[in-house]
């Protein structure tokens, strides 16, 4: 297990043998001070390979999951990114920190956790994510999000500035 409080770092991982990253509650800023927004989190990987997700919202049960080449699922129900022509301007995005400036998009929302947020996106409740925290999120945080939308026809791009 590979996590925030696991005390392990990346170079722990082995090539050959399945690896769960955990988050036990990301957003957990938002569960210490009631704001119902935080979730479980839990990915599976083998070395550089993402195998599947889970997220737990952690107040209503809503859960969503995916495994590799078996799809994406929100409360049981197989999910897919709608294809939508939209510009950037009429899009909603969530946000993790602060942007440098307006970006064109029409509304932006910054929830307080990174996987509930992916996982909107890959219901189409959400337009994207993008990360603009200026230390990055940490591989647990994301993982399990970005193996649920992948699985509902999404992507995922780590750009380092």
């Amino acid at each position: 297990v590979f996590s925030e409080e696991s005390g392990f770092t990346k170079s722990f991982l082995s090539d050959s043998a399945l690896t769960v990253v955990l988050d036990p509650v990301d957003g957990s800023t938002n569960a210490s001070r009631g704001i119902p927004f935080s979730a479980i989190s839990c990915a599976l990987i083998r070395g550089d390979e993402l195998l599947g997700g889970y997220v737990g919202e952690l107040t209503n049960g809503s859960t969503y999951w995916s495994l590799r080449g078996e799809g994406a699922y929100w409360n049981g129900n197989q999910i897919h990114v709608q294809a939508r022509e939209r510009s950037l301007s009429k899009s909603v995005v969530a946000v993790n920190g602060y942007p440098p400036r307006h970006l064109g998009w029409g509304q932006f929302r910054a929830f307080g956790s990174a996987a509930l947020e992916l996982c909107m996106v890959a219901s189409s409740q959400l337009d994207a994510f993008v990360d603009f925290s200026y230390s990055g999120l940490a591989t647990w945080d994301y993982l399990a999000g970005v193996a649920i939308i992948e699985e509902a026809g999404a992507f995922a791009k780590v750009i380092d500035p």
